[in-house]
Parts: C-alpha cells; sequence; structure tokens
C-alpha cells in the first residue's frame, strides 16, 4: 500500500456490548438512517486506500462516503477500505451487515481468504442513494486480530460507485 494513495483512521467509541442471546457487537459505523452524513463524502482525490483500525481514537465524519472502482467519482471516496479489528473472544458465527446504496457488487475478504459478493438484488439497493441492507454470515471467527476488506466488484453494474450507511459486525 503506498503511503501517498492511503488514509488510515481509529475508531475509539468500540464497546464491547453483549446481548441475552450472546450476541457481541464487534463494530459498528455509522448508522442505518438512510443518509450517508456520518461520512466525509469529499477531500479522496489521489487516496485509493483506507485503513481503519477498529478500538482506537476514531471519528465517523473521516471515513468514504463511497468505495468506487478505480477511476470513478474518485473525489467522493476510495477504491479499497480495510477494517482491522480485534476479536476477544472465539466466535461460532459472525454476522457482517452493510446498508449503502447503489447497483454495484461489493466484494468482502475475510482475513485474506473468505471471499463473498454482495448484489444490489441481495441488499434491495439501486442507483443513486437508494439504499438497501443485506446480513452477511462470514462464518466463525476465532479469537485475536482479523482484517475485512471491501472493494466494488468490476462486472459492470451501476455507475461504479456505492454510498455507505452503515457497517456492523456482530459475533455469537
Amino acid at each position: 500500500m503506498d503511503a501517498l494513495t492511503s488514509v488510515f483512521c481509529n475508531r475509539q467509541d468500540h464497546a464491547v456490548a453483549t446481548t441475552a442471546g450472546g450476541e457481541e457487537a464487534i463494530f459498528a459505523i455509522g448508522k442505518e438512517d438512510k443518509t450517508d452524513l456520518e461520512f466525509r463524502n469529499t477531500g479522496w482525490l489521489g487516496i485509493e486506500d483506507y485503513v481503519c483500525q477498529i478500538g482506537t481514537n476514531y471519528e465517523n465524519r473521516k471515513f468514504p462516503a463511497e468505495l468506487h472502482i478505480r477511476g470513478a467519482y474518485e473525489s467522493y471516496g476510495v477504491v479499497k477500505l480495510k477494517i482491522l479489528f480485534e476479536t476477544k473472544r472465539p466466535h461460532k458465527k459472525t454476522m457482517l451487515r452493510l446498508v449503502r446504496g447503489g447497483a454495484e457488487t461489493t466484494i468482502v475478504k475475510v482475513d485474506g481468504q473468505r471471499t463473498y459478493e454482495v448484489t444490489s438484488t441481495m441488499l434491495g439497493s439501486g442507483e443513486g442513494f437508494h439504499v438497501g441492507a443485506y446480513t452477511l454470515d462470514i462464518g466463525n471467527l476465532e479469537k485475536g486480530k482479523h482484517y475485512l476488506d471491501f472493494t466494488v466488484a468490476e462486472d459492470g453494474k451501476g455507475n461504479g460507485a456505492y454510498q455507505w450507511d452503515a457497517l456492523s459486525l456482530v459475533g455469537t
């Protein structure tokens, strides 16, 4: 990753919350409110990668509003998003909730090994900021450090960029 084309964020408001059902909130970024107001939608020209470390100092306003393919809407977001996080215990089942607008397909990689595609049909989203949501089962996670990579598939769907509303990860 080139330092000139990368930005790093940190997040301090990571509070591990456990529900009566034994679910642990690992992280939550943004709010499911059908807006991208929590995110920064300017100042990304020339920046391709964004790395977010859950568990340290961070503000939502520094998180890119969009994810895009190379060459599309470069001043509004980035090409690749990486979220680094740590689990305090093993999780048999881990659910990633993606809430976003756009007709594009999201590629999610877990720890560089497992790859998933989330389409606009799965999300119920559409072109522009027609927001949809999908909860993706990313399987088990051992106790320790992990990361998620997000990119936009270059499959010709949509205009090559989509906007975030919220991202969250819960483990059981």
